[in-house]
């Protein structure tokens, strides 16, 4: 969120002018951002929690997702937001394993299309994905921009895996392989 003053002079109904004061006025110009994603396969749905409340009016489309549980994909067939999160059902039931949800903004401005938050500020493209087959909580993942197998300076940092062995990778990652290091199982 950006700040700033703004100058007033105030007139009363009969025309004088008062004293000039002064606001600070906060703009909010940060967009929101994913923190935690979650997925139901008895209700068909994956949830997002964003950090801050959203748009609920105006919906992205379905096709914005892509979702896949354990390599199959699953369409969206409905998206809702309450609050701070956003509710995808899914087309076909799923039993639990390896969930990768992808997110792409449909343009590179704030627009209606989106995911956004109340102040119009678009939420940014990401891919979720899981690092194994299995949890490894605490690996530090990164893409091989050189596509040479190791990790060097060349390469992209992602972060790290949650006690879920869940990253997100934001849609302005370079192309290349994903490598992990370390973690625990």
């Amino acid at each position: 969120a950006a700040s700033t003053t703004v100058s007033a002079v105030a007139t009363d109904a009969v025309g004088n002018a008062s004293t000039t004061g002064t606001k600070a006025v906060t703009i909010d110009t940060a967009a929101p951002t994913i923190s935690v994603l979650s997925a139901n396969s008895t209700a068909k749905t994956i949830t997002l929690t964003y950090s801050e409340a959203l748009n609920s009016t105006d919906l992205p489309a379905t096709t914005a997702f892509n979702v896949s549980i354990g390599g199959v994909d699953n369409a969206v067939s409905s998206v809702a937001v309450s609050g701070s999160t956003i509710v995808l059902t899914l087309t076909n039931a799923f039993a639990a394993g390896a969930v990768s949800v992808a997110y792409t903004d449909p343009t590179t401005g704030n627009d209606t299309a989106a995911i956004q938050d109340l102040a119009g500020n678009d939420s940014a493209s990401f891919t979720n994905t899981v690092v194994a087959d299995g949890y490894i909580r605490g690996a530090t993942v990164y893409i091989d921009v050189n596509k040479n197998g190791e990790i060097d300076a060349a390469d992209y940092l992602v972060g790290t895996t949650d006690a879920n062995s869940n990253i997100l990778i934001p849609g302005s990652a370079p192309a290349g392989s994903i490598i992990a290091t370390g973690g625990v199982n």
